[in-house]
């Protein structure tokens, strides 16, 4: 996969969240941090889990892992989708459709 555009890293993680449960996406990202999901006091778990939007709050190096599982699952998939889309928005401003 190339380097990922803004959109297409966006695509990915909107991909990775609607497909990917909660539990999975933080075993994930504990395991790309190298962090025992035991050590981790309960509240901290439950609102990492059940929060729709715990990935905005995160530390830099967290965000960074989640980015990064996120573009592992879904990088090639979010880079095709934003290019058929962009070709699309160009057809379309052309009277190409």
């Amino acid at each position: 996969m190339t380097e990922p555009t803004p959109l297409a890293a966006g695509v990915a993680m909107s991909l990775y969240q609607y497909n990917v449960g909660p539990r999975e996406r933080l075993g994930a990202l504990a395991n790309a941090m190298g962090l025992n999901l035991l050590e981790w006091d309960r509240e901290t778990l439950l609102h990492l889990v059940e929060s729709k939007h715990w990935a905005t709050e995160m530390s830099a190096d967290m965000a960074l892992a989640y980015l990064r599982n996120a573009l592992d699952r879904y990088g090639d998939e979010s880079q095709r989708r934003v290019l058929v889309n962009l070709e699309g928005i160009k057809r379309w401003k052309t009277g190409n459709i």
